[in-house]
């Protein structure tokens, strides 16, 4: 089943087992079919309270958001040497996000106006995803300055 058939189906037939197996054809990581099927499942709620359903099949959908693969982490070394054979520009990108922790789209979205040389802090305060700038992902990204004071030096 494909997510259109799903779409079209009438609420009465929505079943979990359904919906579980439209998400594991899905090619995506666990986490972003977990948060997939949120929208839907608050949508569904919403109509029960206005007692247009009287059940939301969606709370009874299994989907884990553990990850699937252990993410790979670099000592000093590695990150040294890695870095050795890197050019410009992405030497520098790549420096910037392994001192700060940035996510790819807020790193490509940073402007020279979001560097605070006086005070040594960085202004995370958007990203880009499909050429579209927008907004951070979490307000933790958000917040006004990631200090780069403390960054080792090991370059």
């Amino acid at each position: 089943m494909d997510s259109s058939t799903l779409v079209f189906l009438p609420i009465e037939d929505v079943k979990a087992v359904i919906v579980e197996e439209w998400l594991r054809s899905l090619p995506l990581a666990n986490g972003s079919k977990a948060k997939n099927s949120q929208p839907h499942a608050h949508d569904i709620q919403s109509r029960r309270s206005w007692e247009w359903h009287d059940r939301n099949p969606i709370t009874h959908v299994r989907q884990s958001a553990k990850r699937q693969k252990v993410p790979v982490v670099l000592n000093v070394a590695q990150l040294r040497s890695l870095l050795v054979h890197l050019k410009e520009p992405g030497k520098t990108a790549v420096l910037l996000d392994i001192l700060t922790g940035l996510r790819v789209s807020e790193l490509l979205a940073l402007k020279w106006s979001d560097v605070d040389f006086e005070n040594l802090e960085l202004h995370v305060t958007r990203s880009i995803a499909l050429q579209h700038v927008g907004p951070c992902k979490t307000e933790a990204s958000q917040k006004p300055s990631r200090s780069i004071l403390s960054w080792p030096k090991f370059f």
